[in-house]
């Protein structure tokens, strides 16, 4: 009777269903035992401990039988290194899509975009296939995918340490084979910066993902639809487009054809903030160069506005030297403003220092002016910048003219003597 007992609490957690009628039935057994067995009542209460446990947690439903059923039958003598062909010729088809989340940051200097995204994927598995009616009209179940094959696909162009960033979430297999796995991922992708027109310039991102070990024979990628519905606007891009590529190619180490799906970002910089901060006080910083011309040379205030113009515009200069990245393939047409600038401020802080040096010396500190010069500096130079010619006397000996100035000059310089 012992044996009898150790049989039926090792069978009972396999029974489909729970019952009261069975639950009184396995009392009414145990009582009897209890009568025939007295002896070894220790043990006899050990094991209808257990057997009431077991009655206490069962599971009184179909459904979870069938479904823990199809799991064991699916995973069964399962390969997860063999592809899910019954050709070993044919190539598996992978269809690639994508949900853009968010554009989390673009770093112009490193040339590193970092993104959000969904990659959807899926692919047909002749392997795990089921008819619905036998197992409670189960149609789809989850899957840990590492419990069943899954195409080597990586991203190309990653920069992350780890490179294979995609979460492994469980993937939803359906009763014809079809397999679908959507796994979220942050990633960290190269992205070749094109500053010339900064900050007003349009940049273009790609993310290239392909088979890692398997070439086109064996693993053939199709690009699918990208969905934007998720997508969180990003306070510095704007998105404009995203596009899916697909590419055939035949690389130099291998001559079987890779194919890859490539996805194509394109994002332009919202200006606002660069225009506030940036472009507008650098325009009327440069304005003011314009005014220091205007200045007479006699004004000591003339060479100090040169100079802190100048000092600002290295200031200007450096902010947007910090953002850019260290390259010398393009160079932004703003720090080309800026360095024209430079180059007139400077001008003009020479040009002021000469002049200052001329207006401060005496009549006699310096030779005669040579005609042509004369003509040069006295005729032609007022008359193309819209300037009075100087007023000219004309000498009572009859010898010529001379200007009112220089015969002021030499009447001081008599009467120092």
């Amino acid at each position: 009777m012992l044996y009898i007992f150790l049989f039926l609490e090792k069978n009972f957690q396999n029974f489909p269903f729970c019952t009261i009628t069975s639950f009184s039935l396995y009392c009414l057994i145990s009582l009897l035992l209890y009568r025939t067995v007295s002896k070894s009542f220790p043990y006899f209460f050990i094991l209808f401990s257990k057997l009431l446990f077991s009655l206490y947690f069962c599971t009184a439903v179909w459904a979870g039988e069938h479904e823990r059923l199809l799991y064991d039958r699916l995973t069964h003598g399962y390969n997860v290194l063999a592809r899910p062909v019954k050709n070993e010729s044919a190539p598996i088809i992978v269809h690639l899509g994508m949900d853009l989340q968010a554009i989390i940051d673009i770093d112009e200097k490193a040339q590193i975009m970092q993104t959000n995204i969904w990659v959807r994927m899926s692919w047909e598995d002749i392997f795990l296939t089921w008819d619905p009616a036998e197992y409670g009209d189960i149609k789809e179940v989850r899957l840990p995918i590492t419990s069943i094959w899954k195409p080597d696909v990586l991203l190309y162009n990653s920069v992350d340490q780890r490179f294979d960033t995609l979460w492994p979430v469980n993937a939803i297999v359906k009763y014809n084979g079809s397999v679908t796995w959507i796994p979220p991922a942050i990633i960290r992708s190269s992205c070749r910066i094109d500053v010339t027109s900064f900050p007003f310039d349009d940049q273009t991102c790609a993310m290239k993902f392909g088979s890692w070990t398997y070439s086109g024979f064996f693993t053939d990628l199709y690009n699918d639809s990208v969905s934007l519905d998720p997508y969180t606007p990003n306070g510095e891009w704007n998105l404009l487009s995203v596009q899916s590529v697909r590419n055939r190619l035949v690389y130099d180490c291998c001559p079987e054809p890779y194919v890859d799906v490539t996805f194509l970002i394109s994002v332009r910089r919202r200006t606002l903030y660069y225009g506030v901060n940036l472009v507008l006080p650098s325009l009327l910083i440069s304005s003011l160069a314009l005014l220091g011309f205007s200045l007479p040379p006699d004004s000591g205030e003339k060479l100090n506005l040169c100079v802190t113009i100048f000092m600002s515009l290295c200031v200007f200069m450096l902010m947007v030297a910090e953002t850019m990245p260290q390259t010398s393939d393009t160079l932004p047409l703003i720090e080309v403003f800026f360095t024209c600038v430079m180059f007139e401020v400077g001008a003009s802080v020479i040009c002021t220092v000469i002049v200052l040096n001329f207006h401060h010396r005496k009549a006699d500190s310096y030779f005669p002016m040579p005609s042509f010069m004369r003509i040069i500096l006295l005729e032609w130079l007022p008359w193309l910048l819209c300037m009075q010619r100087p007023p000219r006397v004309k000498l009572s000996d009859g010898t010529g003219e001379k200007l009112l100035k220089d015969i002021v000059g030499e009447i001081n310089n008599n009467n120092e003597w």
